[in-house]
């Protein structure tokens, strides 16, 4: 046995112990305050939105999401009409700005075919707020496989008088 009473073994200090348990709180603090302020950081630092993703942390810039979306054709006077239509939520605590849709058909290799953009009637969704919109396109191109919808900002269609 060790001449060494007990409680001496215990009250004695290991630097590299104490090193390594600050370093290992550190490193989970830092990682608490990165997912906690997830949204700030990619604001910032765009090319980090996909190392959140890989993380399995998704991360919504704009505060809004598409849901319910649904697409069909319809026959109009002889021709086909493509209709694409869904609803708009405000996921955010506080009201948020509607920007514009863009709307993009893609082929099988996802390279785009045609695009245009769309306005939603509201410029602004109170907080847990939806809106509704459609858009048609009347003869879609026929390589068409997918469609893509994402948000863009409203573009100024205003003129200045001289």
């Amino acid at each position: 046995r060790s001449a060494r009473p007990r409680h001496a073994r215990f009250g004695r200090v290991r630097p590299r112990r104490v090193v390594g348990m600050m370093m290992f709180f550190g490193a989970v603090a830092l990682f608490a305050l990165a997912v906690t302020f997830r949204t700030p950081i990619v604001a910032r630092m765009p090319d980090l939105a996909g190392l959140f993703q890989l993380a399995g942390l998704h991360v919504n810039l704009r505060g809004l999401e598409f849901r319910d979306l649904r697409t069909f054709r319809e026959i109009e006077d002889g021709s086909i009409v493509l209709v694409i239509e869904g609803t708009i939520a405000n996921v955010e605590k506080q009201p948020m700005p509607v920007p514009a849709i863009r709307l993009a058909l893609r082929s099988e290799d996802a390279q785009e075919i045609y695009a245009w953009t769309m306005e939603p009637r509201l410029r602004r969704l109170d907080v847990g707020g939806t809106t509704r919109f459609r858009t048609r396109l009347s003869a879609p191109p026929d390589l068409a496989a997918d469609i893509q919808v994402r948000f863009v900002e409203r573009e100024q269609r205003q003129a200045r008088l001289k």
